[in-house]
């Protein structure tokens, strides 16, 4: 790989981490309230939402880790 590849992987990790940072630090208000009292449907359906973008954001870190040529893991 040579390292203008590795260069582009590399801030495409950055960025999918600094947007599922910024996805975590928005909802400790929302999860705070709903360990004391039940979530409402409007709560519970943006909790899903939010589960889903999370889920979405970890997904596109390993599709890019598992795209042949990216990364080698079986070279010494």
């Amino acid at each position: 790989m040579n390292s203008s590849a590795w260069d582009k992987f590399r801030k495409q990790q950055a960025t999918e981490r600094e947007q599922l940072q910024r996805l975590l630090s928005g909802i400790h208000g929302l999860l705070a309230k709903c360990r004391t009292t039940a979530p409402t449907k409007i709560e519970l359906s943006a909790l899903a939402v939010l589960l889903h973008s999370f889920y979405i954001g970890v997904e596109n870190i390993f599709k890019r880790v598992a795209v042949p040529g990216i990364v080698n893991f079986c070279s010494a």
